[in-house]
């Protein structure tokens, strides 16, 4: 899980395409994902804060 109290969130513009021929073991190419959006914006104790959601199960986490 990632706390971000400041900047501007990553850029969703990151080409990762090159990973597709590296072989990766369980590496799935984003093409074949699902996606799941959701966003969360308010305060903790007054520090703004964007709060990330993670899932695992018992083969991955991400």
């Amino acid at each position: 899980m990632a706390l971000l109290l400041d900047g501007t969130p990553p850029s969703g513009d990151l080409n990762t395409s090159f990973m597709n021929n590296l072989e990766l073991e369980g590496y799935v190419a984003a093409a074949d994902r699902d996606t799941v959006t959701k966003t969360y914006s308010g305060t903790l104790e007054d520090i703004p804060a964007t709060i990330q959601v993670g899932f695992k199960n018992d083969d991955a986490q991400h």
